[in-house]
């Protein structure tokens, strides 16, 4: 069930409502999507096309009747969309490569809007997105800041826009013997409650397990493999 204020969700779609901007005409892609009000005052299902890959989040935009793809599905898609719309995560690297995934996938003219809390990193994805593309107006309300650019014309940064798109790939840390993602919670080092689970384990335990995130967290479930001993 979508929360009964979401005000990073409100925010992302206040542009349109206010008039900043217009709501666009062609398909509509949205970067870790959250079902919600704001949501069904504007797009339509047969317009729009979610990728979240919480599955809390995921089955409740099923059940609203949107279309939910995964990030394969959308990046094997040929589809180039008016306006890619996303709600970016706090840790910056893995908010970088999604900006640069958004970039990538807009079909001239298109936008992307996205927005933050302000105590989520708001002011760092505003300056990276304006790196990156450029911004074509910002609005703040609700402790929360939405920002765009201006319709592309291909004069984004792509080869920063590169560099971005790697940040997020599965990356191997602790000398090689785990793998890890950003976005991960301490997704570079062993945090102390790993490092006290660690010590409950068997000594001769190998092969591979995951350390999945509860219901209602929104970061990515923590993968890891065991190292053989």
């Amino acid at each position: 069930m979508a929360a009964q204020h979401d005000a990073p969700l409100e925010t992302l779609f206040l542009p349109f409502a206010a008039g900043n901007l217009r709501w666009p005409q062609g398909p509509v892609l949205f970067l870790r999507a959250r079902d919600g009000w704001p949501l069904r005052e504007h797009a339509a299902s047969d317009q729009l096309v979610c990728e979240q890959s919480f599955r809390p989040f995921a089955a409740a935009l099923e059940r609203s009747g949107w279309q939910v793809r995964d990030e394969a599905q959308v990046q094997g898609d040929a589809t180039r969309y008016a306006a890619v719309l996303v709600l970016p995560p706090r840790q910056r690297d893995e908010a970088r490569a999604l900006f640069a995934r958004a970039v990538a996938l807009l079909a001239p003219g298109g936008i992307v809007v996205a927005c933050q809390s302000n105590n989520e990193g708001a002011r760092s994805g505003e300056s990276d997105l304006q790196q990156l593309a450029g911004l074509g107006g910002k609005l703040t309300k609700n402790h929360c800041r939405a920002y765009w650019t201006a319709p592309a014309d291909g004069s984004h940064d792509e080869a920063l826009r590169k560099r971005w798109a790697a940040l997020d790939a599965p990356r191997t840390i602790v000398d090689g013997r785990f793998h890890s993602r950003p976005g991960v919670f301490a997704w570079d080092r062993i945090d102390p409650a790993s490092a006290l689970l660690v010590e409950q384990l068997p000594a001769d335990l190998a092969g591979h397990g995951a350390d999945l995130a509860p219901a209602g967290v929104t970061c990515r479930p923590r993968c890891w493999r065991a190292a053989r001993r």
